[in-house]
Order: structure tokens, then sequence, then C-alpha cells
């Protein structure tokens, strides 16, 4: 009788400790996938701000050729400003088709990608 004790009670034990195992597993892989994302937050972040500062010399260069062509420094600068001011209502006008769903697939995708044993994804 002693022994069928001794044996549930190491069954016990092992159920507890391949519970505890397997919850840092998940830990481990939330907190893998969760830094992969984060990494590739961050390189688009950083690939959006480089474009976005090569648009912003671009467009100051533009603006400054339209002040040589005009004769007139502050025409060049308004005629961009309206050029954005079009960009920007054309923009709004399309906010319903230009939803973000994409980006938020994206993401998910990411965060439920599968991995093989060898660490090569899907």
């Amino acid at each position: 009788m002693e022994s069928k004790f001794e044996d549930f009670d190491e069954f016990v034990n092992r159920v507890k400790e391949y519970i505890h195992i397997r919850i840092a597993l998940f830990k481990i892989g939330a907190a893998e996938k969760g830094a992969k994302l984060a990494s590739k937050i961050m390189a688009k972040f950083v690939i959006a701000i480089m474009i976005m500062m090569a648009m912003l010399f671009a467009s100051f260069a533009l603006a400054i050729w339209l002040s040589n062509i005009t004769g007139r420094p502050s025409l060049g600068f308004l005629i961009m400003a309206g050029a954005y001011l079009i960009l920007a209502v054309i923009l709004i006008s399309l906010k319903k088709r230009l939803r973000f769903t994409g980006i938020m697939n994206e993401f998910i995708s990411q965060l439920f990608k599968e991995e093989d044993d060898d660490g090569i994804e899907d």
C-alpha cells in the first residue's frame, strides 16, 4: 500500500514539474515572439523616418526650385503647401478605403507564425 502512495506522490510531483516547464516554455515563446515583433516594428519605424526625411528635403528642394522659377521666394513654398493640402484632402476623402487592416493582419501573422524545430519560419 505504501508503494502506491509513493508512486502517486511521484506522479503528482512529475505533473507539477511538467506544468511548470510548460509555463516556462510558454513565457519564453511569448518573449521571443514579442522581441521579434518589436524588432520588426522598430526597423520599419526607422525606415519610415528615413523616407520622411528624404521627402522633407526633396520638398524643400522643390520649393526652392519653384521659388527660383517664379522669381518670388514665398510663392514656391506656398505652391508646395498647396500641393500637400490637396494631398491631405484626397487622403481624408479616401480614408474609408485606406483602412489599416493590412498592417494589423501583418502584426497578427507575425505574432502567430510557426517555426520549425530548426528555427526556420514557415
